[in-house]
């Protein structure tokens, strides 16, 4: 009993500690593809993070969609890639600029 006490809190405990992947590492394709598969995504640049979505439907009726710019590695340097989009306040709305 006491293992399994021990093993549960030790993945409870993994499990709460999720990290954002971070856009320093990833190419473009990689980005875009984790957007696209999962639909709506939390990504850090080390600094920040934000949401970025694939479909326009999950922001909030609210909130107007913007397209997203992320910076990530590139075969020279840091690049500016599309991504998807980002849900924005109606009333503040700025885009990202590629």
């Amino acid at each position: 009993m006491k293992y399994l006490v021990i093993a549960a809190l030790t993945f409870g405990i993994a499990g709460a500690a999720y990290a954002a992947p971070d856009l320093r590492n990833l190419t473009c394709r990689q980005a875009e593809e984790l957007v696209r598969t999962k639909q709506t995504i939390v990504l850090s640049d080390g600094h920040t993070s934000d949401t970025y979505i694939a479909d326009d439907g999950e922001c909030p009726a609210a909130s107007k969609v913007v397209p997203a710019f992320v910076v990530v590695k590139g075969t020279h340097g840091a690049a500016m890639c599309h991504v998807g989009s980002r849900c924005a306040q109606s009333d503040s709305v700025t885009q990202d600029a590629p």
